[in-house]
């Protein structure tokens, strides 16, 4: 399951912890200073899913984000407000924050919220949505180019 108690780290800029057991991040909150934090990489761990509305309210610095190899999926889109999309999608155009999720759906939950958005009126996002649509159809041949293709054994 993974957990940690973070609350002696008041320095703490970088989170470095793949391949381990994590199922979520709700141990961050133990964190003290938590707009130092700058970076953190959970690949390859067992994140469930993830709030990016609380983590981009409560880690204002953060600059790096790994979570690809999760079955991780979003949690509480609907609470990301039009600022914070477009912080998540540059920041994912940028490949600053990787959230590639093999059982995850987080690319998709964004371009519905973003859909939701442009519903409400916010048509800012539009440039947002063709950006995840570009790259979930990019990452959709991936996984079917990969599907398809023969492996070896060494």
């Amino acid at each position: 399951m993974g957990s940690a108690d973070l609350s002696e780290f008041a320095k703490l800029k970088s989170l470095n912890s793949y391949n381990n057991k994590f199922e979520n991040l709700d141990f961050l909150n133990s964190l003290p200073n938590k707009e130092k934090l700058e970076k953190i990489n959970f690949y390859g761990n067992n994140l469930k899913e993830i709030d990016f509305a609380v983590l981009l309210n409560d880690f204002p610095n953060l600059q790096a984000l790994n979570i690809e190899n999760n079955p991780v999926k979003a949690k509480n889109i609907e609470k990301i407000t039009s600022e914070q999309v477009s912080s998540l999608v540059e920041k994912i155009k940028e490949k600053k924050f990787k959230v590639n999720s093999y059982r995850g759906t987080i690319l998709i939950d964004l371009l519905f919220h973003i859909r939701d958005l442009i519903k409400h009126g916010d048509n800012s996002q539009a440039q947002n949505s063709y950006f995840l649509q570009t790259l979930l159809h990019q990452e959709n041949s991936r996984s079917d180019n990969q599907a398809g293709s023969p492996t070896s054994a060494t």
